[in-house]
Parts: C-alpha cells; sequence; structure tokens
C-alpha cells in the first residue's frame, strides 16, 4: 500500500484537466463531493427521530387548524355559494345591458325629437340651451356610470 498515494487537489484538477484535452467525445466527470456530516449521529436512534420530527415541523409548511377541520360538506357549501354568486353576477350583467339599451334608446328618441323641432318648428333661440343641457346630462351619466363600477 505503500505505492498508492492519496490524491490531493493538484492531481485530481491535473487529471481533469488531461482527461479533458484527449478526446473531445469523452465525458469529464468531476470528483464526488462530500457528504455532509450527520450532526446528530452521536444521539440514541431515538433522539434522533424525535430531532428529525422537531425539525420537519419547524421547516415544514404550517398548516392552518381551519383546514383541519374544512370537510367535503364544507366544501359542498363553498361550491354552492360560488355559483349563487355567479348566478346573481349573470343576472346583474343582463339588468346593466338592458338598462344601457333602454338608456340609448331614449338618447336617440331626445335627440331625434330636438333635430325635428328644430327642422320644422321655430326653436332656433333656444337650441343652444337644450344642446348645453343634453350634453351636460349626458357627461353627468357617463361619470355616475364609471364611478359606479
Amino acid at each position: 500500500m505503500a505505492d498508492e498515494q492519496e490524491p490531493n487537489a493538484e492531481s485530481t484538477r491535473e487529471e481533469i484537466e488531461t482527461a479533458g484535452q484527449g478526446a473531445a467525445d469523452s465525458e469529464v466527470t468531476p470528483p464526488a463531493q462530500p457528504q455532509a456530516p450527520n450532526p446528530f449521529q452521536n444521539f440514541p436512534a431515538d433522539a434522533q427521530h424525535v430531532i428529525q420530527q422537531a425539525f420537519a415541523l419547524v421547516s415544514g409548511p404550517m398548516r392552518s387548524p381551519f383546514w383541519e377541520s374544512f370537510g367535503p360538506e364544507h366544501m359542498t357549501t363553498f361550491l354552492e355559494g360560488q355559483d349563487r354568486e355567479a348566478d346573481r353576477a349573470f343576472a346583474d350583467r343582463q339588468r346593466d345591458r338592458l338598462f344601457q339599451g333602454f338608456l340609448f334608446v331614449a338618447a336617440l328618441i331626445f335627440v331625434l325629437v330636438i333635430v325635428v323641432l328644430a327642422v320644422f318648428g321655430d326653436v332656433r333661440e333656444i337650441l343652444p340651451t337644450i344642446v348645453v343641457g343634453m350634453l351636460a346630462f349626458g357627461s353627468g351619466f357617463a361619470a355616475g356610470s364609471r364611478f359606479r363600477r
């Protein structure tokens, strides 16, 4: 055993470099990293087990007591509530669309009445006041409908 030498860092590095320069097809594997020693190896086996469990509790995710009591019947209740909320949201969207359609038709009729009065009637002196009132009402309505959401 005298002729076997313990490899040092220099000889290992030289072996890796020369192996890398040899064949381009061959792969060079670095020496294996030493494993970290177990700091609890001097403790009895049952103490090691208790220590490992304590570290697992500390390093693992904390589980809320709420989830311990949350069962399938609660999930069913939760999903039923979600379905009711989805139905309510759908009904609200439908009601909003209907209301917006009604407002569009009302505004269109109002504009048509103003145009008919302007063309066939003698309302030229009050037409600027009517147009300013329409613009004020429309801008106020648009701002209010945007703030509601």
